[in-house]
């Protein structure tokens, strides 16, 4: 865990100049509006950090679990990083004792290491989608996930017209109160 704090800024350095794409958030975000063209995003790819913080601020289960894909990212890319000091360790082994062996698990390692640090780049994209796809989710409402069609009464019993109802019919003693046509003829009447 210490040698891990230790080595982060190098990792970070390794992994920022030759796997991570340039502004990995925008990139995101501009996937996420290709795939969804019918929502209105109003927020900046920029504006990830806070947008995790409200996510947590309304659900914590849900920022924990997209917390998760950030620690995997640093998790993976310090693994990255190991990886690659491992590979330089055996190819200089190789250079002291000639031995092919040592070039093999050199080449092994470096080739871990860049799956590694690829597989980093796809838990850093997770991170920022699953921030983008939250937010919208938690901005659409359920009246505006359904339609109305066109031509279908309105539910409202107060807005139709009682001509227009045939299930009500008027009760026998006054013209204004009205009762369904099956409890008036549960009562005897018509």
């Amino acid at each position: 865990y210490v040698v891990g704090w230790v080595f982060e800024p190098i990792a970070r350095t390794w992994y920022y100049r030759l796997f991570r794409p340039k502004n990995p958030a925008k990139l995101a975000l501009s996937e996420f509006q290709k795939e969804h063209p019918n929502l209105d995003i109003r927020f900046q790819a920029e504006d990830w950090p806070i947008l995790l913080a409200y996510i947590k601020q309304q659900n914590a289960q849900a920022g924990a679990e997209i917390e998760w894909n950030n620690v995997t990212n640093i998790m993976l890319r310090s693994i990255s990083f190991a990886l690659v000091i491992f590979a330089v360790e055996a190819i200089l082994y190789f250079a002291l004792t000639i031995s092919w062996a040592y070039l093999g698990l050199g080449v092994v390692l470096l080739l871990l290491s860049i799956l590694t640090a690829r597989q980093s780049v796809k838990a850093a994209r997770w991170l920022y989608r699953s921030i983008f796809e939250w937010i919208s989710a938690s901005g659409l409402q359920a009246l505006n996930l359904i339609r109305q069609k066109q031509n279908v009464l309105p539910l409202d019993e107060n807005s139709m017209k009682d001509e227009a109802r045939p299930d009500v019919v008027p009760h026998e003693g006054s013209a204004k109160k009205h009762v369904s046509a099956s409890a008036g003829a549960a009562r005897g009447g018509a």
